[in-house]
């Protein structure tokens, strides 16, 4: 999908994408396998120019899509979101995969 790149979300009540005794590690292949199962995980848009580049804004925020809440399929909404955010707490993902995934954001970017 042109104008988007879209990440998962580490749900909220991990504190890292690592492997722990709980969760395996926050991976695409983990993600996909949860996806494949009917599982939910909220995910984020970061909105692009015409050039496929982020919208920063003058505090270095990237503009972006994500859920309202912490339930999985949460409502959406336009937030700014730091790349340290991006780097520790979500893994890039394919843009059909949100379909599936977290159908809030995919009705909200197709609207």
């Amino acid at each position: 999908m042109k104008g988007y790149r879209f990440y998962a979300e580490l749900p909220y009540e991990r504190g890292s994408k690592a492997a722990t005794k709980k969760h395996p590690a926050f991976t695409r292949a983990n993600i996909r396998e949860h996806m494949e199962a009917g599982g939910k995980i909220n995910c984020v848009a970061i909105v692009l120019d015409e050039n496929d580049t982020p919208y920063v804004s003058s505090s270095g925020n990237l503009t972006s899509i994500s859920a309202a809440l912490i339930i999985q399929d949460s409502g959406v909404s336009v937030a700014p979101m730091h790349r340290d955010y991006l780097h520790h707490k979500c893994v890039r993902i394919p843009a059909e995969w949100v379909r599936k995934l977290h159908p809030s954001l995919w009705s909200y970017v197709n609207s």
